[in-house]
């Protein structure tokens, strides 16, 4: 950077923490690997939309769109990580993938591949969709315009704008409900509305109706507009298709929740109705493929350095991602409460490229997972363990769950620290809802775990450390082959 710079200071001070952080990770590193240990990094699957990743590679990322995760299930997520341009990666041999991984590899043994769907397919969002309802997956194989003529559509505005009628602003806004009409939107045709052009995106809703920017004494103010803009979005995500950015008139993406829409319930007749659903059904579960990108994508990450590949695979993973991971031998995450099939998963009857571990930190650990759904956690012990569960997770309950999964065909069996010390009762923390680290949704208190306990207090544990020693030896935990 030129030392004329306005932020060559702050730069230079960046510059020097990173250095030493450097020297500092790569000493324990080397420390760790001399006594038999190996670490295992991370990758996220994407960077800060404002970090050095986007400032010195722009070329690398699609700033307009943001990633996330569709709502199947729940709310919709945006992330707000740029998109990755695969396509210009692809020009240079992934260059970009490839320096990053060399770099962890002066610290790292192994690492995990973050949210590895995203290799196959990410669900990208345009930036202004704050809601992150109106994306689609990426790449995908789009609707075509005679696919929908041949169920009998061809209003395809009908699809695409969001459906507004007098009765919905009436019931979502009561007396205010002219007020806001006159506001945001036009009336096209006699009960019929739609938002006006400058206000017809989710982010103009935002800055036309700000919350988190207003002083404190606005508090009153901030908190109706919260609420006056979650009607709005609501509206303006309330369509069952959008353009494709490539070819808008002729191909479409079917929203993900276009079966929960008022759009959907509201159109007909009920036979071309019925028909969209198969469509939609078709368009997500059944017509795409992303075999040849996650091979591409994953097979040069593989490449790049010598570490133990494994992969975040939950959620809604397509077959041939399972495939893909098999055959390059990269692991595969089991959490027992989130099984692939069935109502839970078994650690005995994982496949052997798999990482078998009770929780993660993305969910409550075991303990705190039994206050939470208590139902299901004496289900669970039913299942495997016997009759009568206790009303809490005990701590030989969790050794119990601790040793079937040392027990497990997976290759590696990884514990999270606070499963691991809820079996001594001196370690237990008071409230294993602090024990979790990120609660996805949420916002307040994820990612502010730290352990409570200083290396001499986990020293001075002798007992439980004998215990825990022999419980890797029974079960050849601690053992190379």
């Amino acid at each position: 950077i030129d030392e004329k710079s306005p932020y060559y200071s702050r730069v230079c001070f960046f510059y020097f923490v990173q250095y030493h952080l450097h020297l500092q990770l790569k000493q324990s590193s080397e420390y760790a690997r001399q006594h038999g240990v190996a670490i295992k990094g991370d990758l996220p699957i994407g960077v800060a939309r404002y970090s050095a990743d986007t400032w010195t590679n722009p070329q690398y990322f699609r700033m307009d769109w943001s990633a996330g995760a569709p709502a199947f299930m729940g709310s919709a997520q945006n992330w707000d990580f740029p998109l990755y341009d695969w396509d210009v990666m692809a020009q240079d041999d992934y260059t970009w993938w490839r320096k990053r991984l060399s770099h962890m590899a002066q610290y790292f043994q192994a690492f995990r591949i973050d949210h590895v769907l995203g290799f196959f397919r990410i669900w990208g969002i345009p930036v202004h969709n704050w809601t992150g309802l109106l994306g689609h997956l990426e790449p995908c194989k789009p609707v075509k315009l005679q696919e929908l003529k041949s169920i009998g559509i061809s209003d395809i505005d009908r699809l695409t704008k969001p459906y507004i009628r007098w009765w919905m602003l009436e019931k979502a806004f009561g007396p205010r409900a002219r007020e806001i009409a006159d506001r945001f939107m036009i009336e096209t045709s006699t009960n019929v509305y739609e938002f006006k052009p400058e206000l017809n995106t989710v982010a103009a809703i935002g800055e036309e109706l700000p919350v988190s920017c207003l002083p404190i004494e606005d508090a009153h103010q901030a908190r109706e507009n919260e609420i006056l803009r979650n009607e709005l979005w609501a509206l303006i995500d309330n369509v069952i298709a959008v353009r494709s950015e490539h070819n808008p008139k002729e191909e479409f993406y079917l929203t993900c929740h276009m079966n929960h829409t008022s759009s959907y319930h509201h159109f007909g007749p009920q036979e071309t109705k019925d028909r969209l659903a198969g469509l939609w059904h078709n368009f997500y579960w059944e017509r795409q493929n992303w075999r040849k990108e996650g091979e591409a994508r994953l097979g040069a990450l593989q490449d790049a350095a010598k570490m133990m590949v494994c992969a975040e695979d939950l959620g809604a993973v397509p077959p041939e991602a399972y495939e893909v991971l098999d055959e390059l031998g990269i692991l595969g995450l089991r959490i027992q409460r989130w099984p692939q099939h069935g109502s839970f998963g078994d650690p005995q009857q994982y496949s052997y490229l798999t990482i078998a571990t009770p929780s993660c930190h993305d969910c409550s650990t075991v303990r705190g997972w039994w206050k939470e759904d208590r139902g299901r956690c004496q289900e669970f012990y039913r299942t495997f363990y016997g009759s009568n569960p206790p009303d809490s997770c005990e701590e030989w309950v969790s050794r119990k769950v601790i040793e079937s999964h040392l027990a497990s065909s997976s290759m590696w069996s990884v514990i999270p620290i606070q499963d691991i010390v809820d079996m001594e009762p001196s370690l237990r923390s008071d409230n294993p809802r602090t024990d979790a680290i990120n609660r996805p949704g949420e916002t307040d208190g994820c990612w502010k775990y730290r352990t409570p306990y200083t290396l001499e207090v986990l020293l001075d544990s002798s007992e439980f450390n004998h215990s825990l020693g022999d419980m890797m030896h029974h079960y050849r935990r601690g053992e190379t082959y």
